[in-house]
């Protein structure tokens, strides 16, 4: 049951898989935070996954220049942005489960 999916419960146990995973990225990162889709496969949890990101430099143009310009460190995990990251993962997985 999607309800019982927690921040340390694994994305790939959940069965998530590459498209998908390129799906939370891609709305990860519109959401203002960095991310890779190597980044979500090695935490593969959203608690580690939150720990990995990093804010968008509003300044910047680029992802390159993102990364440049030393971008701030996701330190503190707010219970909102868990909670966004796990939709994101429960969505997916849904979405999984029906095809």
């Amino acid at each position: 049951c999607l309800d019982n999916i927690g921040v340390d419960d694994n994305y790939f146990q959940l069965n998530g898989d590459s498209l998908s995973a390129i799906r939370i990225v891609a709305k990860i990162n519109q959401s203002g935070w960095t991310c890779s889709v190597a980044q979500l496969f090695d935490s593969a949890t959203v608690s580690g996954l939150a720990k990995s990101l990093k804010k968008k430099d509003k300044l910047s143009t680029s992802e390159e220049s993102v990364h440049e310009t030393g971008s701030v460190a996701f330190d503190s995990v707010n219970e909102t942005e868990l909670q966004k990251l796990r939709s994101l993962m429960q969505s997916s997985s849904a979405k999984n489960n029906t095809t």
